[in-house]
């Protein structure tokens, strides 16, 4: 808001528009809506827990090496 010197209101409509804009080149180019949740290995719906707990979580996932690449990964 303080970058672009606008409302609170007007930001929000501001990131809509971008992320619409990016949701669309990215079904133009690779026939993929990024709001489609399967295409994501970790999803978080943050109504009722906080940003530190989501990053807590993620830390913690990591650690356990969850998400570490085999060997079909790195070929593809």
């Amino acid at each position: 808001m303080e970058r672009e010197g606008i409302s609170r209101d007007e930001a929000v409509e501001f990131i809509k528009n971008i992320d619409e804009e990016r949701r669309a080149w990215s079904k133009h180019l690779y026939g993929i809506d990024t709001n489609d949740s399967s295409l994501y290995d970790l999803v978080f719906k943050i109504n009722g827990i906080s940003v530190d707990d989501v990053a807590d979580y993620i830390c913690e996932l990591v650690n356990k090496g969850r998400f570490e690449l085999d060997d079909e990964c790195r070929k593809k």
